[in-house]
């Protein structure tokens, strides 16, 4: 069930997009906090595919303004669940 729902996560984002220059400077600034083999990254707001620890397609949330407000990040799907 994890693999199918791993997959699933894969494919939304692979449809989704990247965003704006904004978000990629964003997103790179978090990288450096993305556990190895993390193959589904959440940033506190949004879900993104990660690529070779790097970040790839992510959902387009707004998020809050204010970090406090905003969720614990983590890794969704490790890469041995795939």
């Amino acid at each position: 069930m994890k693999k199918i729902l791993a997959i699933a996560i894969v494919s939304v984002f692979l449809l989704a997009g990247c965003g704006s220059q904004t978000n990629r400077q964003r997103w790179t600034d978090i990288e450096k906090d993305i556990t190895p083999g993390c193959a589904v990254w959440f940033d506190g707001c949004n879900k993104c595919f990660v690529e070779h620890g790097k970040i790839g397609h992510c959902t387009l949330r707004d998020c809050p303004g204010d970090p406090a407000d905003q969720k614990e990040p983590t890794c969704l799907v490790d890469m041995e669940e795939l």
